[in-house]
């Protein structure tokens, strides 16, 4: 990162809630394993939370204090899309004096069931040795709730990093 912000570049990086972050890389990981080989959902995510945490908190921090860099949160492409769009334009625009963008057609182009099935269409991406299913899965956030009990995923909180929670407050993971 901080070569790629020495340069003569701008970035706009995209981060993910640490939950979420967790349980698609079990599907994307673990799922490519034999059947015998794969972990349970529950244990990889408690052995990855962490990290994957401490990665996220470190990167925003190194991150967001470079006017190179604009961190946008996947939670708002999906759930704010209109002004993440904005943000990203007004981002661009101050280095490089662009058109309006429509907005619309990069909704549409951009958009998840849109993208999957293009996937679906034309062959599933193609990731490493083996990729046995879409490489993009189900774009959802709060996964959690589809896989833990209320118990579980507060057994997960309680070994991720305080700090996390200042990105993505507690109460968004049990609601």
């Amino acid at each position: 990162l901080e070569y790629l912000l020495s340069i003569n570049t701008r970035l706009i990086c995209v981060i993910r809630n640490p939950l979420d972050v967790c349980i698609s890389m079990y599907f994307f990981y673990e799922m490519r394993k034999e059947q015998c080989e794969q972990r349970n959902i529950f244990d990889y995510v408690k052995q990855n939370i962490k990290r994957i945490s401490e990665k996220t908190i470190d990167f925003y921090q190194r991150s967001v204090s470079n006017n190179k860099c604009l961190i946008v949160k996947f939670e708002d492409l999906i759930t704010n899309i209109d002004n993440s769009l904005v943000k990203i334009y007004n981002f661009i625009n101050k280095y490089n004096r662009l058109p309006t963008p429509k907005y619309e057609l990069i909704k549409q182009k951009i958009n998840f069931k849109v993208v999957q099935q293009e996937e679906k269409k034309n062959g599933i991406y193609k990731v490493g040795r083996i990729q046995k299913s879409l490489f993009h899965r189900s774009g959802k956030i709060g996964q959690s709730k589809e896989h833990f009990s209320k118990k579980k995923i507060n057994q997960l909180l309680a070994l991720t990093p305080k700090e996390i929670f200042k990105l993505y407050p507690s109460n968004l993971y049990i609601s």
